[in-house]
């Protein structure tokens, strides 16, 4: 495995990892966002099924994520929760 690979999937399960994430890009800059609560059921359902796909469209669908493909400071979050499940799917 790729060195810097397999530093980062350290430093991931770290328990400060999100922590450390959030204090390099500050989240929330705009204030708490209310989630759809169905929307959130399907994302809770898609990650207790383990499906990983379903997860990620259901995020997707979340206000946060609508300009992902525009937004730049909101990258790290879908990056991250993609490398967290990855990472548990191991």
């Amino acid at each position: 495995m790729n060195q810097w690979l397999q530093q980062s999937i350290e430093y991931a399960n770290q328990r400060s990892y999100l922590d450390d994430l959030f204090r390099v890009y500050p989240t929330i800059p705009d204030g708490i966002r209310e989630v759809d609560q169905a929307l959130w059921r399907e994302v809770e359902q898609s990650f207790e099924l383990q499906d990983n796909e379903a997860l990620v469209r259901a995020m997707l669908k979340m206000k946060l994520f609508h300009s992902i493909t525009t937004t730049y400071r909101d990258a790290h979050i879908m990056s991250a929760l993609v490398l967290r499940n990855f990472l548990y799917s191991l």
